[in-house]
């Protein structure tokens, strides 16, 4: 479920698959971009149509950490 607040300065996107993977393909890990790539592309075009500030992902996977902006 995605709820959005539009006055909230910060907003969260929680996944338990990593979101913004730069090598999604690697080691055949979990990742929107692998598993639900047209989720993904509506999530971030709507973020970006919509004109969305403050957008931050929070998403994980046990095997790496990175930091990513876009």
């Amino acid at each position: 479920m995605l709820m959005i607040v539009p006055s909230a300065s910060v907003k969260i996107i929680a996944s338990g698959t990593t979101v913004l993977a730069h090598h999604p393909f690697y080691h055949d890990w979990e990742s929107w971009q692998r598993s639900a790539p047209e989720e993904l592309e509506a999530l971030l075009t709507t973020i970006e149509r919509e004109d969305i500030g403050g957008v931050v992902f929070i998403s994980g996977d046990l095997h790496m950490g990175q930091v990513r902006h876009i």
